[in-house]
């Protein structure tokens, strides 16, 4: 182990300190490492260390030697001369033994490097190698990963042949392009891993052998996805669907990327049809013993499809088997025996499975024996199995057929009281057969288990929805059986069927359209596709349902398609076609990756124009006459295909620092602002049309206006339009913070800022000074990344490179205090870049709606969620959480709470009010043992309260639907409930629950307001559970005489007539992110107004709860739709539906009068949706009472309006009395285009005898008497029946109803006449609307709402006759309403008379010209036919012959491409060389001119040389002459 290798190069071993080295430790001061690494071939342990000398500013490699005995390392020789330390040479690589040694890589060069051997070196091209493997057992074989250039490297040695164990020469080739790597594994059989901590890692197999330039080497395997680094994200619904998404800027360089990150399940297509127009889809097996389907079976409404898979392509089938392919399908399936079940809307076939034509049996179900025309039935929903078949012909009526000898055998028959919807007869606990039918029915919503083959109903249960079931199905999770019920309107149930019964049901929503079921296998375990506008997968985990969204839009059906082909797939139609494909291995996460040219560091979503706002990055390499840089860019990308729509680069010398999305308060156009800057600026920069002094950090949209962060400096700018039409930007004032500011928060009027140095200030914003002005501010420094706010007064954020979390606090009462106290820390362990406000979650399930989280990203890649808790959850997870430490070994013995605690300039602190997510989710990896062990407080633990069974509960219900690592928050004390008073509260309910139980009818209080409601209710309450606890509950429970429980008996039989009466059921949704459903059976639910009226302020100085109600909200605000609507500041909402189909009623509590009023102004009178005309109604409420009936003079009941069954309030709606005493709400009057009373029309009785009306108002006793013998006299036209009879108010037709004969209904079938009414009850029927539609009448003598006409009274009026001339005034009254009755019923039959016959004389000659215009285009359409069938069958020679050409071309264009790539290759290294070559050029060239210039001086010499010779000899002439 090595302390610190800065190493001193030394000459000799005596001037090593000893003292320094102690326990095999190396410290040697003064030099810098740079690497080191074991040899392989010593047989003592020797070390090779490669470092700087400061002093000369060269580079060694030095090896060291452990001495045993001394426990030193002894210097050896250097292994490699010195050499200068810009060469940049700073990676080791150990070779195995026998060969041994070292590989010194650099950037140019590489060499071999060996104790008592020479030095191998080679030069390479330069490059940036930071990784390698070895790949054989010699060592001969190293592949190099380079980070810069993203390739991957082979060098080869070539060993000597004379010399053992050395190195010969060395080869360097490059193989391709890769990931960044960041490291390198060889597996085995040339297959490598490329790890990369900035792009996807790789598994790829290397192709050496065959290597050639027209041969990509590297063959991709597969890619692992990794997100990181992620620089910024930002939060989208891009599908519309109310399911955020997370897009990320991840990546650098080559390998930079946008990531779609959403939660669900994937699908991998493997092929598409187009086909629209499918009701229906199932797959087929050759045989019934077969594996593998291969045919499809699509049902349309007047025909049926059959498609074959034949190898890779499917062709349609003329005919199979028996089919009745020019029929609707209802269902089929292969049978016992190599048999196929059809089903279709006239018959059930039996059928050999072949392609011949093999029908055994057809079944056809029974004319029905009072039909006197002998019409087939219909079959309108089917259900099979391999043994079994249900079919139901509709009015209730249900058969079961078995497969006897191959025969349809009827073994039973029922009639049921409701209309049946679905089917399922799923085998659950037989392969072949079942013994229990599911039917959904649609009169009263609900569901129905039948025995078979008696046809008994064994179960049932009464749905909350108001739309029908649409599909149903029994299936089989993890061993526990469920019935699966789907609704029309998006809503699902499930429920545990355990021998023949239902239990704990549950509700979800799904999406809002209708839900179609069906079974599909992945990894051998069966799954349930939901259809639907957001189709789901449903699944099972530890026990518990779990509901995972697929990645598509709108699927009708879906169906299991396991073909040789195609295994495991799923075949799904959608409006467009079918689709194939295999559903990804069920997981939480689903990304997408989508590549980008340059490196993104910022983006933002901009609603308005559907579009992302994304800052790029890139790097521009260095030339010879410019330096390296980078340059930033602009560009805009669709949300929907992300493909650039716009692009905006900015000058060289500026760089983008900060992006927003602003929607200025004087202007509806949003714009993207963004902010630059200059590393050393010097100089003034633009934010759109304003200087600024010095680089902008970061901007935020604030309250219409921008926000920008300048260089310490915040500024609050407003956009102010010229005449010219354009703006520009306007300062309103600046603020001076510590430093730089490197993220900004706001809420409300609060700013937040993260300061590099001085940690979180808070900032106030004075709208009418328009100042800003300083409120507090972290006394400790720190290095804050980002920061949000999640109050006025609460504020999280991110410190340290470490990655830091901290929760500041300010405190608002003490004015002169101005720190933010820190009430929460804890050790993440990354750098956190962003947070943003949001969930990943989808949750359907409406007892755990996802409440808006924080998310936040790393620059690792990591995903983070952080999530309130509530006080008790807190404890009891902070307990789990210790008894899991306890349980649990930790890492290397790591310490999880010294891991998690904060450590700031060098001061060390405990973390507190966090949760460790990722621990709390390892509970279920468990096993049971440690399960229970954590349960009870083994190894010093403390016990919990909670079973194994709930903790599992518990934490899939928190961790269920948020994803990545969880930390779950904590909020502070104040902010919760208190600890006692919940306590109580759930005591007092308890004890109401227990009392309720043994009473008949429930009393208690079950909504935390000052509403005034009654409900009245039926019989026994369904008390499965107790009551959810509410905020504050005062019990009231009376005794009561005996004399008022008889009046109260006799007022709810007189309620139980009140068309209002119905079934009441009450949703409670906490601040805790809590559903409940309270049934609390049949009742009314009254609304008074007080007589007085007060000021709501006196509600707050009583001291109550606040409460607002909504009315009348529309069935299509779903409950998480109408949260959105109202917003988060409320505290809590109750929802009450009553007998109204589509209406419900929510109460609205807020903390305080101020909330309150903010909400009214708001959303009073606002419509619900742009596309809806419902407006929002909201009223004060000031009590309530649940109980059963209320007497108080000082209220008076808000009456129900007869044409929209609101309430009728005249301060919301306004209110108008006509002449016959009636009221109704001013809008609905003015839409009633007739000029009589709307009560009127739809209350009187029918006269049907044929006197003239004159002759009627003689007497009403003679009236009277005569009504009375037709009504005794009257039958139905068709069977004669007398028996639940019906008149049509059109025609005056008589027929029986639709639970006799339904000749009633057969008439409006055939004629379309809408409206009849009961001859026995006087109650009128809509059968367009499916629904009564009279309406409740004003006594004009005490002034009460009674019924006209009433089911309970008679169906005749008898007045008293006198003489008199003078007759009573109740009889006057009685004859005028009369005769205004009769005068108004023969207006409206003569009018409607007459609209009839002219409607359908138009219709005769609409239809007789159709039926000529049809004529003719038929043979038109024939002629085209035959023409468009030969033009297709050419079509269809061309697509081949054009295919066949493509193929060939994409094969000529492979292969091209690969010699490109090839004469690339030999290209550069042609390039290469011929820069060599010219480098040796130049050299030789100036060598040989150094040469030229040295020979000329040679010559001078020389010349020189003989000039003085001659001179010399000259004078030595001379001298000899003289001599002489």
């Amino acid at each position: 182990m090595v302390d610190e290798v800065p190493l001193k190069q030394q000459k000799n071993h005596d001037e090593i300190k000893t003292n320094d080295t102690i326990n095999n430790k190396l410290i040697l001061g003064g030099n810098k490492l740079i690497s080191m690494t074991f040899l392989h071939d010593t047989e003592i342990p020797t070390l090779a260390i490669l470092y700087d000398d400061p002093d000369d500013e060269m580079r060694h490699v030095r090896a060291f030697e452990l001495d045993s005995t001394t426990r030193e390392f002894i210097p050896k020789d250097e292994m490699i001369e010195e050499f200068p330390s810009s060469w940049n040479d700073n990676f080791l690589i150990p070779l195995p033994a026998p060969l041994g040694g070292v590989l010194l890589v650099g950037e140019a060069s590489v060499h071999f490097l060996k104790l008592g051997k020479s030095p191998r070196g080679l030069g390479i091209n330069k490059c940036s190698i930071n990784c390698y493997t070895v790949m054989d057992k010699e060592g001969t074989r190293i592949l190099l990963g380079d980070q810069a250039q993203g390739t991957l490297h082979l060098l080869q040695l070539t060993l000597s042949e004379k010399e053992l164990n050395t190195v010969e020469r060395l080869k360097f080739s490059s193989l391709g392009k890769i990931s960044t790597p960041s490291c390198l594994a060889y597996l085995d059989n040339d297959v490598v891993f490329i790890g990369s901590m900035t792009g996807d890692s790789q598994l790829i197999h290397l192709d050496i052998v065959r290597r050639s330039p027209e041969r990509n080497v590297i063959e991709v395997i597969e890619e692992f996805q990794n997100i990181g680094p992620i620089t910024d994200f930002c939060i989208a619904d891009l599908d519309k669907q109310g399911q955020d998404q997370l897009i990320t800027c991840s990546g650098v360089g080559r390998d930079s990327s946008l990531r779609i990150i959403r939660n669900g399940v994937g699908l991998n297509e493997l092929a598409t049809i187009e086909i629209a127009g499918v009701k229906g889809i199932w797959a087929l097996r050759p045989s019934f013993d077969s594996r593998h389907d291969d045919m499809l079976v699509f049902s349309f409404i007047n025909q049926t499809k059959i498609l074959q898979l034949r190898g890779d392509e499917m062709s349609e089938l003329s005919t199979y088997s028996g089919f009745a392919l020019n029929r609707q399908t209802l269902a089929v399936g292969n049978a016992i025996g190599n048999r196929v079940i059809q089903v279709t809307d006239y018959s059930v076939r039996l059928m050999i499975c072949g392609m011949e034509n093999h029908l055994l049996h057809e079944w056809v179900p029974p004319t029905s024996s009072s039909q006197q025309q002998q019409e087939q039935q219909q079959i309108t929903v089917a259900s099979i199995n391999p043994s079994q078949c249900v079919i139901s012909t509709g009015h209730g009526q249900l058969y079961a057929l078995q497969i006897q000898n191959d025969q349809l055998l009827q073994i039973g028959k029922t009639q049921l009281d409701q209309e049946i919807s679905c089917i399922d007869i799923t085998p659950l606990d037989s392969p072949y057969e079942t013994s229990v039918v599911a039917v959904g029915v649609w009169r009263q919503i609900g569901v129905r288990l039948l025995s078979l083959p008696t046809l008994e109903i064994i179960s049932e249960e009464t749905l909350a929805g108001s739309v029908m079931p649409r599909s149903i199905l029994m299936a089989k999770f993890e061993d526990i059986s469920y019935l699966l019920v789907a609704l029309g309107d998006g809503q699902f149930y499930n429920y545990k069927l355990k021998e023949g019964q239902l239990s704990d049901e549950k509700r979800s929503f799904l999406g809002k359209m209708p839900i179609s079921l069906g079974t599909f296998s992945s990894n051998g375990t069966m799954h349930v596709f939901a259809a639907s506008d957001k189709p789901s997968v449903i699944h099972s985990r530890n026990q518990k349902l779990i509901y995972s969204n697929v990645n598509l839009k709108d699927v009708r059906c879906a169906t299991s398609f396991n073909s040789l082909s195609f295994p495991d797939a799923v075949a799904l139609t959608t409006k467009d076609g079918l689709i194939i494909g295999q559903m990804e291995e069920i997981q939480k996460l689903h990304i997408t990756k989508i590549p980008t040219n340059d490196t993104p560091r910022r983006i933002e979503y901009q609603e308005s124009s559907r579009t992302f706002g994304i800052v790029t990055s890139s790097l521009i390499p260095a030339t010879r006459l410019t330096a390296k840089t980078t340059t930033s860019a602009f560009e805009v990308r669709d949300d929907q295909n992300f493909k650039i729509i716009d692009r905006v680069y900015v000058q060289n010398f500026e760089k983008i620092l900060s992006l927003t999305s602003v929607v200025f308060d004087n202007d509806g156009i949003e714009y993207y602002v963004l902010g630059t800057g200059v590393m050393s600026d010097p100089y003034e920069r633009k934010i759109s049309q304003t200087r600024t002094t010095a680089m902008v950090e970061n901007i935020r949209s604030f309250q219409g206006k921008l926000l920008a962060s300048v260089s310490g400096t915040i500024h609050l700018y407003r956009w102010e339009l010229e005449v010219s039409g354009r703006g520009h930007l306007a300062s309103i004032c600046t603020f001076r913070v510590p430093t730089i500011s490197q993220s900004i928060a706001t809420y409300n009027d609060t700013i937040i800022t993260g300061d590099m140095l001085s940690s979180v200030v808070a900032i106030q914003y004075d709208s009418h000074k328009q100042t800003l002005k300083f409120e507090a501010q972290d006394s400790q420094p720190k290095q804050i990344t980002s920061v949000e706010a999640l109050s006025d007064d609460l504020y999280i954020a991110a410190a340290e490179e470490s990655g830091h979390l901290l929760v500041f606090k300010r405190n608002k009462e003490d004015k002169d205090n101005n720190n933010l106290e820190i009430v929460s820390q804890w050790h993440f362990g990354e750098r956190i870049q962003r947070f943003r406000i949001g969930s990943l979650g989808a949750n359907p399930s409406d007892d755990k709606p996802v409440a808006p989280s924080l998310i936040f990203c790393t620059t690792h890649g990591t995903i983070g969620v952080i999530a309130d808790l509530s006080a008790d959850h807190f404890k009891l997870l902070w307990q789990m959480q210790n008894n899991l430490l306890k349980i649990i070994p930790s890492m290397g013995d790591l310490n999880h709470n010294e891991w998690r605690s904060i450590a700031i300039n060098d001061i060390r602190d405990k973390s507190s009010h966090f949760i460790d997510g990722d621990l709390i989710e390892s509970f279920l990896d468990l096993t049971p043992q440690q399960m229970r062990g954590v349960v009870e407080g083994h190894n010093g633990g403390r016990k919990l309260d909670y079973t194994v069974e709930r903790l599992c509960q518990l934490r899939l219900n928190l961790t269920n639907y948020q994803y990545g690592p969880i930390d779950l928050f904590q909020k502070l004390p104040n902010v919760l409930f208190n600890e006692k008073e919940q306590e109580n509260i759930s005591l007092k309910n308890q004890k109401q629950w227990v009392r309720s139980k043994r009473s008949l009818h429930e009393q208690g209080k079950q909504l935390n307001n000052n509403t005034s409601f009654t409900m009245t209710q039926q019989q026994q309450q369904q008390n499965n559970a107790p009551p959810p606890t509410p905020f504050k509950t005062k019990s009231i429970i009376t005794k009561q005489s005996k004399k008022q429980q008889e009046e109260q008996q006799k007022h709810s039989s007189l309620l139980q007539n009140d068309f209002r009466f119905g079934e009441i059921i009450i949703e409670s949704m906490e601040e805790k992110n809590q559903i409940s459903i309270t049934k609390c059976g049949s009742g009314i639910v009254h609304l008074y107004r007080e007589t007085k009226n007060e000021d709501i302020s006196i509600l707050e100085q009583e001291k109550v709860p606040i409460i607002l109600c909504v009315l009348a909200i529309p069935t299509y605000m779903q409950p998480l739709d109408f949260i959105k609507f109202t917003g988060t500041s409320i505290e809590s909402y109750r929802i009450i539906r009553d007998h109204t189909p589509n209406k419900y009623t929510a109460l609205l509590k807020f903390d305080n009068l101020t909330t309150a009023k903010e909400f009214y102004k708001r959303l009073n009178g606002k419509q619900f949706n742009v596309m809806e005309p419902e407006l929002c109604h909201v009223v004060y409420l000031r009590s309530k009472e649940f109980d059963e009936f209320i007497h108080n003079n000082n209220i008076l009941e808000l009456p129900t309006c007869p044409v929209c069954l609101e309430r009728m309030d005249e301060s919301v709606s306004g209110l108008m009395t006509i002449q016959c005493e009636h009221t109704f709400q001013c809008y609905c009057l003015s839409k009633w285009g007739d000029g009589n009373c709307p009560t009127c029309n739809y209350s009187i009785k029918p006269v049907l005898d044929e006197g003239s009306s004159s002759s009627k108002r003689k007497t009403i006793s003679k009236t009277s008497s005569s009504s009375s013998s037709q009504l005794e006299s009257a039958q139905c036209f068709v069977c004669g029946s007398t028996e639940s009879l019906w008149i049509c108010l059109i025609c005056g037709h008589i027929g029986c109803g639709r639970y006799h004969d339904a000749h009633a209904y057969d008439h409006y079938m055939e004629t379309g006449d809408s409206y009849a009414l009961e001859i026995k009850t006087q109650r009128i029927w809509d059968y367009t609307g499916d629904r009564y539609i009279h309406r409740l009448i004003q006594n004009m003598i005490d002034g009460s709402l009674v019924e006209l006409p009433s089911a309970t009274s008679s169906s005749v009026v008898t007045m008293p006759t006198t003489t008199s001339s003078s007759s009573s005034p109740t009889t006057t009254t009685a004859t005028e309403k009369l005769d205004a009755m009769s005068v108004e019923y023969t207006y409206m039959l003569t009018s409607q008379l007459e609209s009839q016959r002219e409607h359908y004389e138009e219709q005769l000659s609409q239809i007789q010209i159709q039926i000529s215009s049809l004529t003719a285009q038929v043979k038109n359409l024939m002629i085209n036919i035959k023409n468009t069938e030969k033009e297709h069958d050419e079509l269809i020679q061309i697509e081949r012959e054009t295919r066949n050409k493509i193929t060939k071309v994409e094969k000529e264009r492979i292969k091209i491409e690969r010699k490109l790539d090839g004469w690339k290759m030999k290209c550069k290294d042609k390039e290469n060389e011929w820069h060599e070559e010219q480098e040796l050029a130049d050299s030789l060239l100036k060598n040989n001119q150094l040469l030229l210039k040295n020979e000329q001086e040679k010559d001078q010499t020389i010349e020189s040389l003989n000039n003085h010779i001659v001179e010399l000899m000259s004078l030595l002439e001379n001298n000899n002459k003289d001599t002489e």
